[in-house]
């Protein structure tokens, strides 16, 4: 039996992966090819019970809030809002220019 009866289900079947990781990710956990995962997902390879059942029963990855690495949220506001009409950050407490 080739193709899946009801495309609906590729479309969930895609849609719960993607909470799990990428489809290399998921096909590790699962032990099987990422091409198997792909076709599955659009539905050339039907979507068998044990196929979901395995897919729900790993993990959902945790979505993290955190701003990107390396990039605090508001950098570089602070610095352009401390600069003078001039393009110079004004003299700070221990600076010692007349």
């Amino acid at each position: 039996m080739r193709g899946c009866k009801n495309p609906g289900l590729a479309e969930a079947y895609k849609a719960e992966r993607e909470k799990r990781g990428t489809q290399a990710e998921v096909a590790d956990m699962l032990g099987v090819s990422r091409v198997c995962l792909a076709r599955r997902e659009t539905g050339t390879r039907p979507v068998t019970h044990e196929a979901w059942l395995a897919l729900q029963a790993l993990p959902k990855k945790r979505v993290s809030k955190a701003p990107p690495a390396g990039r605090a949220a508001g950098a570089g506001v602070r610095e352009k809002a401390r600069r003078t009409k001039k393009g110079k950050a004004p003299n700070v407490k221990g600076d010692s220019q007349p």
